[in-house]
């Protein structure tokens, strides 16, 4: 067994995960440009669809980092190659917390469209309700 198995099994987790995550991502049905939330979901899809990737070149990263006798003889290339690993963890933290902003506003708009939209209903049940509460006007009798 190689010396380098938790690197590896760490990594190929991170592959594994970046995998499945974008899978179910592309499975999700792409919002309509029409509704005031589609390009915000368009840029939130585009926005994890990137962190999958990065997900998955830091995992490689590790494993190759690890595997390679050359960068163990090399400490400058060793830490070139962990501040790469550094940054892409960085920008990742980065684009989740973007996420995490936009899944907030997000839910706060449709959370508003549904008030108006319930108070809406409301108005238009009172005025039923006062509609059927009036007496009907009297037949007329010929």
């Amino acid at each position: 067994m190689p010396d380098f198995w938790p690197a590896l099994v760490f990594g190929g987790l991170l592959l594994a995960t970046a995998l499945v995550s974008s899978v179910w991502i592309w499975r999700q049905p792409v919002p309509a440009t029409n509704d005031p939330i589609g390009p915000i979901s368009l840029r939130q899809r585009r926005r994890r669809l990137q962190v999958n990737g990065l997900l998955a070149m830091t995992g490689t990263m590790i494993v190759l980092i690890d595997a390679c006798p050359e960068v163990r003889l090399r400490p400058l290339l060793f830490v070139a190659l962990v501040a790469v690993i550094l940054f892409l963890t960085a920008w990742m933290t980065l684009l989740a917390v973007a996420d995490w902003i936009t899944t907030r506003r997000q839910l706060r708009m449709t959370a508003a469209r549904l008030m108006a939209q319930r108070k809406q209903l409301e108005r238009e049940l009172e005025e039923i309700q006062a509609a059927a509460e009036r007496p009907y006007p009297p037949p007329e009798w010929n």
